[in-house]
């Protein structure tokens, strides 16, 4: 099940924010995953939790995304 599904900037980088229910082997998890384009490149930065664990671990994780930097190459200038 989709609870979030957004487009946003991440380093002034297109990105695809989703949060999601999913449940694997009996076990149930929340997503969240950000799909990040830089250049000719997809990043996926996930990170998943039991559903009552989440919301402990989704700060960690939403800072860890808003450290990344993204640095131009030379074959970007090309």
């Amino acid at each position: 099940k989709i609870l979030l599904n957004e487009s946003m900037l991440v380093d002034n980088q297109e990105a695809m924010h989703t949060i999601f229910l999913c449940e694997i082997d009996n076990h149930k998890f929340k997503v969240e995953s950000y799909v990040i384009k830089f250049g000719n490149k997809v990043y996926d930065l996930v990170s998943w939790a039991p559903p009552d664990l989440f919301d402990y671990v989704q700060n960690n994780f939403t800072n860890l995304v808003r450290s990344f930097k993204f640095i131009p190459t030379e074959e970007q200038f090309r």
